[in-house]
Parts: structure tokens; C-alpha cells; sequence
């Protein structure tokens, strides 16, 4: 048997779908959760990642390096005796 999907507004409390044929005499399972908008997903997907932002800067604000004395060797980096 085959799945079906039906979107519907939730101002009718009694959905009408057509059924496949094949569900006929059968139990089938209707199951009743809010569909989310694509507009709604892309606004939780960016509260998500400035969340992820926010704890990032938090964690890194913790330590700081001081690189100012720093000078790259090249002789050294490629050393490999």
C-alpha cells in the first residue's frame, strides 16, 4: 500500500482524502501534527544559527593569544630531520 500526504487548513476539524484503493477494508493510521512553512523552517533554521554564534563567540571570548612575537620560519616548518 501506498502513503498518502495531504496538507490541509486547520479551520476544517473533519479532513476529506481520497483513499487508495488498495486501503479499502483495511485499518489505516492517520496521524495529525502542524506543518511547518518553509518560511517558518528558514526563520528557525537562522535563530538556530545565530544561537550557534552567540555560544561560539561566548567560548571564544574566554582566551586570547597573543601572536604579536610570532614569525614564521620556513627553513623550520619544512625541516623534517
Amino acid at each position: 500500500m501506498e502513503m498518502v500526504r495531504k496538507i490541509v487548513n486547520a479551520d476544517m476539524l473533519t479532513p476529506i482524502f481520497d483513499l487508495p484503493w488498495a486501503s479499502r477494508g483495511t485499518q489505516v493510521e492517520v496521524i495529525v501534527f502542524p506543518a511547518y512553512s518553509a518560511d517558518r523552517q528558514a526563520q528557525q533554521d537562522q535563530l538556530a544559527i545565530q544561537e550557534r554564534r552567540k555560544r561560539r563567540e561566548e567560548l571564544l571570548d574566554k582566551y586570547s593569544i597573543d601572536l604579536s612575537n610570532f614569525k614564521f620560519n620556513r627553513d623550520e616548518a619544512n625541516d623534517y630531520e
